[in-house]
């Protein structure tokens, strides 16, 4: 389903996991022991000035860009072609290793696992996050920026320079001699290109662009004035008001029913933007329909919305902007009249899929407060009712480890090589990395096992120093032993059990991840065989805990 898929694209599922990016990224911002800290270079937020989005970061960038006017005459502006998803990973996290010295072995692997479980193999892309942005933007460029700078340096024609880079746009303001212009043109280019083409990076040739100081102001995308005047955020309330949206509603109105996206995209841009003050279309747009909603209660744009929604196929390529302006009309009919043209489309085969972005955004604004819509989206799109049902009715909250009061259990609970076992193991199935998928579950079975064993006194698993020896279940006759004793005080254990048990210890000395035997490689069909084993160790698994905690805890 669409929003599901744009969900797992962007890594939002879970709040937590955007959360955990800015840790990561703050963590590393901490451990960077790098010398070369250059003042300017910007990423989305500061961690210095606590600003976790990239609002006054760019500001103050745009600033520093028009800056350039009052000491250089020339610059040269570009950008790295689709960033984010081209990060080679062996580079970043040899850089991660360079710049971050004090970190081990295993928070490096975890680290990585972390960003390439959640990029799908990539470098995540998840739009304003600061733990991204930093990891990119300071860390992986690092080698990047000093090639570029000692290239520069060594220039004998350039007589003085500065550079500012936001991310990855990059602008280079320097003076030469006017009849050195065209040299040094061509000398930061071929720099710029050999500089990427080490880091694995693509410049953006469209972007690229040598000019005077004097026309910098034409590239600077943002809005400065106000910040620069009054030190005050964005008014487009200024420039702004119900005239442009009744204009946009009746230029699409006008466009033909088969129109293309682009066609669309040009008519708002047409509407709403303002390159003098750097506005942006979708920024104006989402100004006008979370912080002006009341603009939508006039009635010219009403009506224009009542004949728009005839032409529903217009909402497919923004779909939650014009969802939103028919919502804060707050105008019964034309509500009514959007839900039955939802459910109507919901009926039919196959399904639009742009159809789920409207419902849902009628269910955020009304607190997922409608039965029959709720019904309609679980019949025709289950995964959708699934995650509004799991994630958005009622406040959702990641739930709470038991507190165990047998020491053993709780340590269990709080055991980091435990959680490592298993993210490994989740990270591997994703990656249909069969063989390493088993291993890492056979070790997290292991390593659990042990702590069950110790929470009921087992002989030879604890030390006279309380510690604990994982190696007693590495071994099938030492498992079996305890079980067994177990089956006689209630355990569910069966001869069978047993069998498979002691098949699974013998194929774990076959797997070429474990063992160098490696006599897996030569056998066929090992996929259903070791799925199946891993889904009988975690019943067993569920079936000692269940066991164990009634007899230890009572």
């Amino acid at each position: 389903m669409v929003i599901l898929e744009i969900l797992r694209l962007y890594h939002l599922l879970y709040i937590y996991i955007y959360l955990v990016f800015i840790t990561i990224g703050g963590h590393l911002a901490k451990q960077n022991d790098s010398s070369r800290k250059y003042d300017w270079i910007s990423y989305a937020g500061s961690y210095e000035e606590n600003e976790m989005s990239y609002a006054l970061s760019y500001k103050k960038f745009s600033l520093a860009v028009l800056g350039l006017q009052k000491s250089y005459r020339y610059y040269f502006k570009t950008d790295i072609a689709s960033f984010y998803s081209m990060l080679n990973m062996g580079i970043l996290f040899n850089e991660i290793q360079i710049s971050c010295k004090n970190e081990s072995a295993r928070s490096l692997m975890f680290y990585r696992k972390f960003l390439e479980y959640f990029g799908n193999g990539r470098f995540p892309v998840v739009s304003d996050n600061i733990g991204l942005s930093y990891i990119a933007t300071v860390i992986y460029l690092r080698k990047f920026d000093e090639m570029l700078k000692e290239n520069i340096d060594n220039d004998s024609l350039i007589f003085d320079y500065q550079i500012l880079r936001y991310v990855d746009d990059l602008y280079i303001a320097f003076n030469c001699d006017q009849s050195n212009y065209n040299k040094v043109s061509k000398h930061l280019k071929r720099y710029l290109q050999e500089v990427a083409s080490k880091m694995n990076l693509k410049l953006n040739f469209q972007k690229q662009k040598v000019t005077e100081t004097k026309n910098i102001s034409d590239d600077v995308y943002a809005n400065v004035y106000d910040y620069m005047v009054n030190d005050e955020d964005i008014r487009y309330s200024d420039r702004y008001d119900e005239s442009q949206i009744i204009k946009l509603i009746d230029n699409l109105l006008e466009l033909p029913d088969d129109v293309s996206h682009e066609d669309i995209e040009k008519t708002i841009i047409n509407v709403l933007d303002d390159h003098k003050f750097g506005f942006y279309y979708t920024e104006v747009l989402n100004w006008y329909i979370y912080k002006n909603r009341s603009v939508f209660t006039n009635s010219r744009i009403i009506d224009g919305l009542d004949r728009l929604l005839e032409k529903i196929d217009i909402f497919e390529n923004f779909p939650k902007q014009f969802g939103r302006m028919i919502i804060n009309t707050e105008d019964d009919n034309l509500i009514r009249k959007y839900l039955n043209k939802i459910f109507t489309l919901f009926r039919t085969n196959p399904t639009p899929k742009f159809i789920e972005f409207l419902a849902k955004e009628y269910l955020l604004a009304h607190n997922f407060k409608h039965h029959d819509l709720k019904e309609y989206i679980c019949i025709h799109s289950p995964e959708l009712y699934q995650y509004i049902t799991t994630y958005c009715e009622g406040n959702y909250s990641i739930p709470k480890t038991r507190n165990y009061n047998n020491n053993y259990l709780e340590r269990m609970n709080n055991d980091p090589i435990l959680n490592y076992l298993w993210f490994r193991y989740k990270y591997a199935k994703n990656e249909s990395e069969n063989l390493e998928e088993f291993a890492y579950y056979k070790n997290y079975f292991d390593r659990r096992l042990t702590y069950f064993f110790a929470a009921m006194g087992e002989s030879g698993v604890i030390s006279k120093k309380g510690k604990i020896s994982f190696q007693q279940t590495y071994n099938v006759q030492n498992v079996k032993k305890v079980l067994k004793d177990w089956k006689t005080k209630g355990f569910n254990y069966s001869d069978e059990d047993e069998e498979k048990l002691i098949e699974i210890y013998r194929t774990r000395n076959k797997n070429p991840v474990s063992h160098a035997s490696s006599e897996l490689l030569y056998k066929n069909g090992t996929f259903f065989e070791l799925s199946g084993y891993i889904q009988f160790l975690d019943d067993l698994l569920n079936r000692v805990k269940k066991f164990v905690v009634n007899e230890v805890e009572g």
